[in-house]
């Protein structure tokens, strides 16, 4: 996860990875990856932002999008409010 807050390079794959081995993330673990995109996509710099300077934007909004999904699916309240705000 600390690859995704340094660099925005490969993004669309790290974030496939994730959504792959999401059922071993621990809730601190889920709080962090949220942290991280509420920090990312917070950014004034477009050049580190994903959601500007990736090829496919799309894909990653839907990425992030089933993140959160899944989180409100396990029932995780406090993550839940997180997510509302990406």
């Amino acid at each position: 996860m600390a690859s995704i807050r340094e660099s925005v390079k490969y993004h669309e794959m790290k974030l496939f990875f994730i959504h792959q081995h999401f059922s071993t993330l621990n809730v601190q673990q889920m709080n962090d990856l949220v942290d991280i995109y509420q920090e990312i996509l917070g950014r004034k710099d477009p050049k580190m932002n994903p959601m500007v300077s990736q090829f496919n934007t799309i894909k990653i909004t839907l990425l992030i999008y089933m993140i959160c999904w899944k989180i409100e699916e396990r029932q995780i309240y406090t993550l839940i409010t997180k997510c509302s705000v990406l």
